[in-house]
């Protein structure tokens, strides 16, 4: 009995031995979990469905990975983030964008009357047509600004006119200033019944706390003169 349990142990030893010489070098396993636990795909080395037929899908070929969140076919590109509690989320690049939206921004949009020639005041009582985290007080034109970083700026103003004026008489130049500093400054002219446009713009690095204004400079040549100055500004920031 000894001598017959010995000769079938080896004799399955060399079973096993054979089976295990003739494997192919490339074999390998392939793991499917959840739902439809004995389908899986030829190229797969790991599946995990769910019970909406939706999986996760390692790849053998190439170790590319395939999260299945919208349905098959669907033109829909997402980017993966990871929440608070560590869940993976697929998400929108409209999503992902949202948070533009609730950058800082101010326009204002008004007219200014100024009947003291050669006068350096402040732009005033402009009103605030759209405005998301900056500060805006009317009566002493203040634009207070809320969060720090890069902003652009464009200040538009369209100054009286009078058929035949001297040249100097409708003169004037409209300044951005941020704690009293001057950021940028333009000038116009007109001796037509229409009056000058010009516009300022940039980009400038503002802290929180920053005081932004805008300064209306008119004609010394303006004698005993009255004119409305139209004014847009836009202010937005960039960056940090």
């Amino acid at each position: 009995m000894t001598t017959k349990r010995t000769i079938k142990g080896l004799i399955g030893g060399a079973v096993a031995t054979i089976f295990l010489a003739a494997a192919p070098d490339h074999a390998f396993a392939q793991v499917k979990i959840g739902s439809n636990p004995t389908v899986i795909g030829s190229n797969s080395n790991l599946e995990v469905e769910a019970t909406n037929a939706k999986k996760v899908i390692v790849h053998k070929s190439d170790g590319t990975v395939v999260i299945e969140n919208t349905p098959q076919g669907a033109a829909t590109d997402k980017l993966m983030s990871v929440d608070a509690a560590g869940n993976v989320r697929a998400l929108t690049l409209d999503e992902v964008n949202t948070p533009v939206a609730t950058r800082p921004y101010l326009r204002l949009k008004g007219a200014v009357i100024t009947a003291v020639t050669g006068s350096n005041v402040f732009v005033t009582n402009l009103a605030a047509e759209l405005q998301n985290n900056v500060n805006y007080t009317a009566g002493t034109g203040a634009i207070t600004i809320q969060e720090a970083g890069v902003y652009y700026y464009a200040v538009t103003a369209l100054g009286p006119g009078q058929a035949g004026a001297p040249g100097t008489v409708f003169d004037y130049c409209h300044a951005i200033t941020a704690n009293n500093a001057t950021l940028d400054q333009t000038c116009g002219r007109s001796n037509r019944g229409e009056g000058t446009s010009s516009t300022n713009t940039g980009i400038y690095k503002l802290n929180a706390g920053d005081v932004v204004r805008i300064n209306l400079t008119t004609s010394s040549a303006w004698v005993g003169g009255t004119g409305q100055y139209n004014f847009s500004v836009a202010l937005y920031k960039l960056s940090n």
